[in-house]
């Protein structure tokens, strides 16, 4: 079935918003109320989230210098679980091995470093901040990944969580997700998002509705705090990652702009080689080329753009033929021209320096089997999407799995089109 256009994809659409009351926000009467804000300190709220990864299926890099790309949720998530506490801020990152305590006066004079922050309007840290940033999330083995995941959360909870005219409220949060990191999935988008949906919902700042959702401003609010902690993280992302992450289902993006599309569900592999790779510094490469051969890298940019513009198109068409079964033939001949622009994108992507001898494994062990393979994400290692169309022999979607779990890949096989960021267990 086709993915239906939803309200939380409506602030690009104008269309009438979600119907849904609010979630009440202190659920178990007024011994609640004087609980959170007992002895003059605003306590946060108990409050779990989660949210999903995020596929390219076009238009990787190109989105960074303002070209069209084709992006969908997949339901592989992260969670957020934030319990207040009284006594300081406690984070715990199993996937990354990581666990970090704050004293309250520590956050409490961070946030005093930029006192005119507001929750409505995200900020970067200043000077000062990011100074104090960097005393304060030294992890122990030096990973700037760590480090920089510390610097996004700190940052966000001072300036969301923060309240000038009452001392800041400690809390117990604990992140984990199913998400590989650094393998192309937006996985620190996820993080980011559960981050700013979090902690502005414990802290009263948004309220969910009984959908386990927000209202339109909400959700804005919550994906552009998100943007600002992947700036931490990655210096200059596009904001494709946090706005699926956010959203879900599926967009189209360019320019930081997002609108629905509608697509079929699309069945396919995604294959992690499980090589690790900076997002920022291929980001950054692709950059340097675009400097040094100005003219040919705005073709090759320009190209991926059509790709991503026709593969839109024969997303429309198989709308359209989906259902008729006197159409199986137009349908297989649009999977092939889906084939093919997967194959076209490969080889741009390798043009511009962000393939990698792993990911050409994993193309010509898809080629072997009849099918197509292209990376998603920024490349370098990372991961491989390959599309399986209906009526695939399920014999070669086994082999191709066999043989890339025989070279040390991981295999996981899932669909597009997940829910966005919602409460847990709403």
């Amino acid at each position: 079935p086709a993915f239906a256009s939803t309200s939380r994809h409506q602030h690009a659409t104008g269309k009438k918003k979600r119907e849904g009351a609010p979630l009440p926000l202190f659920p178990l009467g007024l011994g609640s109320f004087f609980f959170f804000f007992s002895f003059g300190k605003a306590m946060l709220q108990p409050t779990s989230v989660s949210a999903p990864g995020k596929l390219i299926l076009h238009g990787e890099h190109s989105v960074v210098h303002a070209k069209t790309a084709v992006a969908a949720s997949l339901d592989i998530r992260t969670q957020l679980t934030l319990r207040p506490a009284t006594d300081d801020l406690h984070l715990v990152l199993p996937d990354l091995s990581l666990e970090m305590r704050w004293t309250l006066a520590q956050v409490t004079s961070l946030r005093a470093l930029q006192p005119e922050t507001q929750y409505t309007s995200p900020v970067a840290p200043n000077a000062a901040q990011q100074a104090m940033l960097d005393r304060l999330c030294s992890a122990e083995e030096g990973n700037s990944t760590r480090e920089l995941a510390l610097h996004a959360f700190l940052h966000l909870f001072a300036s969301i969580a923060g309240d000038n005219d009452r001392p800041m409220a400690g809390a117990h949060v604990h992140v984990s997700s199913k998400l590989p990191v650094s393998a192309g999935l937006g996985s620190s988008a996820a993080y980011c998002v559960c981050l700013a949906g979090a902690l502005l919902t414990a802290a009263g700042r948004t309220v969910p509705l009984e959908s386990g959702i927000w209202s339109e401003a909400d959700t804005k609010l919550i994906n552009s705090w998100a943007f600002e902690a992947e700036r931490i993280i990655h210096g200059n992302p596009s904001g494709i990652d946090n706005t699926v992450s956010t959203y879900g289902e599926a967009i189209r993006f360019q320019n930081r702009v997002s609108e629905p599309l509608h697509m079929p569900a699309l069945h396919i592999l995604l294959i992690n080689t499980k090589v690790p790779r900076s997002t920022k510094e291929l980001v950054a490469g692709v950059g340097r080329r675009k400097d040094l051969l100005p003219v040919v890298m705005d073709k090759v940019l320009d190209t991926m753009e059509l790709v991503s513009l026709e593969a839109i198109q024969l997303f429309q068409c198989l709308l359209a033929i989906q259902t008729d079964e006197s159409k199986s033939s137009e349908r297989a001949d649009v999977f092939r021209k889906l084939e093919y622009l997967i194959d076209m994108n490969q080889a741009l992507l390798d043009g511009i320096g962000v393939g990698h001898a792993s990911i050409t494994k994993i193309c010509q062990l898809a080629q072997q089997q009849g099918l197509h393979a292209k990376l998603t994400g920024a490349g370098g290692g990372g991961c491989v999407f390959v599309l399986i169309p209906p009526g695939t022999d399920g014999s070669k979607v086994q082999a191709l799995s066999a043989h890339c779990a025989q070279a040390g890949f991981d295999v996981i096989d899932t669909r597009i089109g997940s829910r966005g960021v919602c409460v847990v267990n709403a």
